[in-house]
């Protein structure tokens, strides 16, 4: 069975002995010696891109952008391949999911009281920039620079974000101690 006879399959049975096969697959990095990268090497634009893919189901378009194969000839791969291969995105999905976990996490009383007064004040209008919201913070919003950003290694970008919000919390930490001791002092 190729991918195009794959992704054809609507019956349930089917579906459901697909999942398990794919739960219990071998993990594989490659399609026919065309080999990926671990997604946080990838640059940011591109594991952005694939994470919209593969949230939105699209696997093969996820492996022609991965891959650099044509749609065609993916469509012809054999399943037993195109499989572990699926499994490796999925796996990568999950691990750059767990870090931006990380990444979103609130740390303290202090974040989290934070946290509030942002989306009190209406943040979460920026969620519909997406990418850009992260791109245009990193390039000090220097729209010039925006390329620079997208093509940076995904690790790099993650590592000054988590550096970021790091400084931001003993920042917010400091402030609340100096304060608190010209409080008790004046």
């Amino acid at each position: 069975m190729n991918v195009k006879e794959l992704l054809s399959i609507s019956n349930e049975e089917e579906i459901l002995t697909l999942k398990t096969i794919l739960k219990y697959s071998e993990e594989r990095n490659y399609i026919n010696k065309k080999i990926c990268s671990n997604f946080v090497e990838l640059n940011y634009q591109m594991v952005w891109d694939i994470k919209e893919m593969l949230i939105g189901g699209n696997f093969v378009k996820a492996t022609v952008k991965l891959l650099g194969i044509e749609e065609s000839k993916v469509l012809k791969v054999n399943s037993k391949d195109f499989i572990p291969f699926i499994k490796f995105m999925t796996n990568q999905l999950n691990f750059i999911h767990e870090l931006e976990v990380k990444l979103n996490d609130v740390d303290t009383t202090d974040d989290f009281d934070r946290q509030q007064d942002l989306q009190a004040s209406g943040v979460d209008k920026l969620q519909k920039y997406g990418i850009i919201n992260v791109v245009d913070e990193l390039a000090y919003g220097k729209i010039w620079d925006w390329d620079k950003v997208k093509n940076t290694r995904y690790w790099d970008v993650y590592i000054k974000l988590m550096k970021d919000k790091d400084k931001a919390s003993i920042s917010t930490a400091y402030n609340k101690l100096i304060t608190s001791k010209n409080k008790r002092n004046g």
